[in-house]
């Protein structure tokens, strides 16, 4: 079973004890110096039509490596990313026989931070993928803006993690009630499970966390969800029209 942790500085201790969270949690108080995480932007780009042009679509997961075992506190290395990447790939894999064939795996961008920064440090990673990885699944494409979920829960229920899932093709959402089938869900959890296992069981026990900047904390995934009830992103919704029919009178 997946533990209920969470790691924190000894300045936000009090607040971390002052949630609502599951009887068993731990809460570790760990030096400032060593408290951070590493986000991993995973970018995906679409065609479009001609003479248009769309931002990418990404999720940013985190990952900790344990400075000691079993706690999941620090930023990882060029190594640990690298590591990280390999099980990535292999679940991007999933998600390309999934994904409608117009959306791309483009790169892989990573910024660490330390507790208590203000902001992200500039990209110290970059994996850019050359011809990149498409999804595999068909030509039917959903509107942009409809994702799959994601959901790591931790042990402070308003502290929780998402990743909206982008470019899930048509024939991979129940045709009746217009919701991601069963099989969908299945894979994708199923797929980002197998990743977490993977990373936990590796030397450097690398751990997915949800990292709080405002709260200084490292909460541990407890809990991985995948539920049939697709999201709306609307800044991955199309903001240039290809074609507009107009009257006047």
């Amino acid at each position: 079973m997946w533990a209920h942790r969470i790691y924190t500085t000894d300045a936000m201790l009090s607040y971390w004890q002052g949630q609502s969270v599951y009887s068993d949690t731990e809460i570790t108080s760990v030096s400032p110096a060593v408290l951070g995480a590493s986000r991993l932007t995973i970018n995906w780009a679409r065609s479009t039509p001609a003479g248009t042009q769309e931002d990418l679509c990404s999720i940013n997961p985190h990952f900790a490596v344990a400075a000691t075992p079993g706690a999941p506190i620090s930023y990882l290395d060029g190594a640990a990313k690298a590591v990280v990447e390999t099980e990535v790939f292999t679940w991007l894999a999933a998600w390309a026989a999934l994904a409608a064939n117009s959306f791309n795996t483009w790169q892989l961008v990573w910024h660490d931070i330390v507790a208590g920064d203000a902001f992200y440090g500039p990209a110290d990673r970059f994996n850019q993928l050359d011809p990149g990885i498409p999804g595999t699944a068909g030509v039917g494409r959903m509107p942009d803006q409809l994702a799959v979920d994601l959901t790591f829960r931790t042990a402070s229920r308003r502290h929780w993690g998402r990743a909206y899932v982008p470019g899930i093709g048509m024939g991979k959402y129940d045709s009746t009630y217009g919701r991601p089938t069963n099989a969908t869900c299945d894979a994708l959890a199923s797929s980002w499970r197998t990743m977490i296992n993977t990373l936990r069981a590796k030397p450097q026990s690398i751990e997915q966390v949800v990292f709080s900047k405002a709260y200084q904390a490292n909460l541990v995934i407890s809990e991985l969800h995948c539920d049939n009830v697709a999201d709306v992103v609307r800044r991955r919704r199309a903001k240039q029209a290809s074609y507009r029919k107009a009257f006047t009178a």
